[in-house]
Parts: C-alpha cells; structure tokens; sequence
C-alpha cells in the first residue's frame, strides 16, 4: 500500500481516456519491474540509507502483490474447480487505480462488454481493433490497498454487484441481487468479466486498487445426460 501511495503522489498515475462523467479515477499499468529502486546508497547518511531500505522492502512488498496476482490464472486451471471458462491466460501487467476521494466513482458497467463471437464485419474495422482488449477477458480479479478497517458507511467507495441482471441491462434495474463490498485492505474480489455489472461509489478518502483481467476461452457447453436405460422387463 505504501509503494502504491508513493507512485500516487509523484504523479504517475493519469486520467482514464474514458470520460470524466463516467469514471473519475486515475490510473497507470504497473508490472513486476514497475517497483525496484535502483538508486545509489553511496554518499548517503545513515537516515538516507534507513529510508532507502524502508523504500525497498515497500516494493518488494508491491511486487508480491503483483506476482500473486497474476498466480490466479494458474489457480483457476488447476487448483479451483472454475468452469465458467478454461485455458486461462495473464498478461503481464496490471492496473493501479486511484479515486482521489473528492466522491469520485464509476459507473455501473461490465469489463467484457462485447460479444466475443462478434466479428469485424459486425462491428467495423476501427471498432473491432478497439475492443480487442477486452473481448478475452473472462475474470476480473481485484485487490484492494486501502486500510484494512477500511468503512463504506463513513468513507462510501463500495464495490456494488448486481447478481443477475439482465445482459442488456446497464444500470441493474433487474438485478435479483445487489451487493456491496467495502474495500478494505487485503481484500480479493474475483468475478466473471462478461456477465457481472458492477460500479463503484463515490468514495470520500483516496481509495487504492489493483486490478487483473484474466483472459481465456469460453467452457464448452455440458454434455447433455445420457437418456435413461430402459427398465428390463418383469
């Protein structure tokens, strides 16, 4: 979390390209190398060499965040019984997301809002390359940095899930469920990119998040049951 604020406050972070109306969060990609210090210890007084170690050891405490994260997909294949999608796949970096705290949010959405099957005759040449990015992606997976006594109820900045809404619902309306999940620090959120709406609230404190999106290839449907053998006769 500390490396994080760091990198918030020396300006690293920019504004997302979508509008300001619809998210007002600043961003940048990190990976695994986005957190070494290389500076020089020679010349330094004591303090100057303590606070470069403290420094250190606040990356590397980033990097096995980042490398945790991007773990997950090998979880999902292997270790977790995950059948929504297979042949999962991580890029190698990851979003650092910012909410500066003067109640900024982001709108309800979905992280894989386009069809995968959707060819570039559907949807143009400029409009197909544009949303290449996003057509794999089929989990998202969210840790958030903030402090671990982290209260929506005082500091807003909730996750809002809305369970089963409808694919062309865009704002929840027919969701049978809504959740809120405060983002306290250590928290993991993992959720289906394609299907699940969800915003987040305006926050009034700074409020810190690492995303993945794991990407991969749809799960082949079930199998149909095999009709039933016909009882012998008596």
């Amino acid at each position: 979390r500390t490396f994080a604020i760091s990198m918030v406050d020396e300006g690293r972070l920019h504004r997302n390209a979508n509008t300001q109306a619809i998210r007002q969060d600043t961003v940048m990609w990190v990976r695994d190398h986005s957190a070494e210090t290389t500076s020089s210890t020679h010349g330094r007084d004591q303090d100057g060499r303590t606070e470069q170690r403290a420094q250190r050891q606040e990356a590397q405490s980033f990097n096995h965040c980042l490398k945790a994260m991007r773990g997950l997909g090998f979880e999902l294949d292997g270790s977790v019984d995950y059948r929504r999608s297979t042949n999962h796949q991580v890029p190698t970096d990851l979003q650092l997301a910012c909410f500066d705290g003067h109640q900024a949010g982001y709108m309800a959405h979905r992280d894989n809002p386009s069809d995968p099957s959707s060819s570039v005759w559907e949807l143009g040449l400029v409009g197909y390359l544009q949303s290449q990015p996003y057509r794999r992606r089929t989990v998202t997976a969210i840790l958030y940095l903030n402090n671990e006594n982290w209260s929506s109820e005082r500091s807003g900045g909730a996750l809002r899930v809305y369970l089963g809404a409808h694919e062309d619902d865009y704002v929840g309306h027919s969701a049978e469920q809504v959740l809120e999940i405060q983002p306290q620090g250590g928290t993991l959120v993992l959720f289906d990119s394609k299907v699940i709406l969800h915003e987040v609230l305006s926050a009034a404190e700074r409020r810190l998040a690492l995303t993945l999106w794991i990407c991969g290839d749809p799960a082949a449907p079930a199998a149909p049951a095999a009709p039933a053998a016909p009882a012998a006769p008596g």
